[in-house]
């Protein structure tokens, strides 16, 4: 495994810091993680929403063989993302030796139409740390709804609401305060939109008599996503236009949120079956 990890971190693109390749395996070995929780399979042809810059996207193409294709979407633009965007991440992923597995669309929105995926079918869809970048429910309930021409079901995973450590509540907070100011003052520049949960899902499914599985819980404590979106909350007070109450109401839970712990929340996996 450890020789198997590394071999797909040196594919990927690595940001301008000296710990870039340590956070990066860091990340691809939780995607390794996820596919063995859905139980990806060679040869199969996979469409993944939500792509960003690759990172399950290689995981994926390692995974399906010569005999499998991955095919990556992104609402997001090519000049997208920072320290590398996700043009010069995917440049440099199928510049790499599993180009021929993969494909990649930006721009792309399914909420409203399949576009060129529609005359197409594939054995697995999948969408992992996606799911709060909707901005609502409703908008990720419309979306699978267009997904069922296309796929029987879609595999899910997303960080979960319910810490099972202390020094994760930090992460939690930064999540919480991030989804109740895009509630407040919707914006683009907000990282976590919505926080779906499972039972977000099983409502969903519900209402549209789909079937919601939930898989297995994922503890992958010292990745660096929790830094990463303790910072972004930080930076949401400068960005966005709040008034002055509000911003004097939210710094006291930024306070503490710097105070519990930078340790990654878990991730939940499950299926929603059409």
């Amino acid at each position: 495994m450890k020789n198997h990890l590394d071999d797909i971190t040196k594919l990927m693109a690595l940001g301008p810091t000296a710990d870039s390749y340590a956070v990066q395996r860091r990340q691809t070995a939780h995607r390794i993680a996820i596919a063995d929780a859905w139980q990806v399979q060679a040869g199969e042809n996979i469409l993944e929403i939500g792509c960003g810059q690759g990172d399950l996207s290689a995981v994926l193409a390692d995974r399906v063989g010569s005999s499998g294709h991955v095919t990556g979407v992104d609402i997001a633009s090519r000049d997208y993302g920072a320290p590398l965007t996700l043009g010069q991440a995917w440049d440099h992923l199928l510049n790499g030796p599993l180009a021929s597995r993969l494909t990649v669309h930006f721009n792309t929105d399914l909420t409203n139409s399949l576009g060129t995926l529609a005359d197409q079918h594939f054995d697995r869809i999948v969408m992992a740390h996606s799911l709060w970048y909707f901005e609502s429910a409703n908008a990720l309930a419309l979306m699978l709804n267009n997904l069922r021409a296309i796929g029987d079901f879609v595999d899910v995973a997303e960080w979960s609401l319910q810490p099972t450590a202390l020094n994760q509540i930090g992460h939690l907070q930064a999540a919480m305060i991030q989804g109740l100011l895009y509630a407040i003052a919707p914006s683009d520049v907000a990282n976590i939109r919505t926080l779906i949960t499972p039972d977000t899902l099983t409502q969903i499914a519900h209402d549209h008599t789909w079937t919601y599985t939930p898989g297995q819980l994922i503890e992958d404590p010292d990745l660096d996503d929790a830094r990463w979106e303790i910072a972004t909350t930080n930076a949401l007070l400068t960005e966005l236009k709040l008034s002055t109450n509000l911003r004097d109401r939210v710094k006291p839970q930024l306070e503490a949120m710097h105070h519990n712990g930078t340790a990654t929340l878990p991730t939940f996996t499950g299926r929603i079956t059409f």
